[in-house]
């Protein structure tokens, strides 16, 4: 039990090395020794939280319909405001292409979350 507690403890810190390389490849040889410091501690709190961005993205790929409770299933989706109806067009002015929004309209956005 306490070698798999090490394993662990070793596997952990072999995780915020690898989250902090690209702060300590960018800095190494451009910047003197107290600022790299001062950039690695400043970038170790989102280091050492490596394994809930892991956990995060695996939950992502292998979603579990189980697993939710009321406590932990996401709230609803608001619905969406009603639309007012466009007005006609002008006499003479050419339809819109199928499947493009009615001027005045937002374009429709996309909600990308990155890790």
């Amino acid at each position: 039990m306490v070698r798999l507690f090490w394993v662990l403890v070793v596997i952990y810190l072999i995780g915020i090395g690898v989250e902090l390389t690209p702060t300590v490849r960018a800095s190494w040889d451009t910047v003197p020794a107290s600022q790299l410091t001062g950039r690695v501690f400043s970038e170790l709190p989102g280091a050492a939280a490596w394994p809930k961005r892991v956990y995060d993205v695996v939950r992502a790929q292998f979603p579990s319909s189980s697993a939710t409770t009321p406590a932990t299933s996401p709230a609803p989706a608001p619905a969406a405001p009603a639309q007012p109806a466009p007005a006609p067009a002008a006499p003479g002015t050419p339809a819109p292409a199928p499947g493009t929004p009615a001027p005045g309209t937002p374009a429709p956005t996309e909600n990308k979350t990155t890790y």
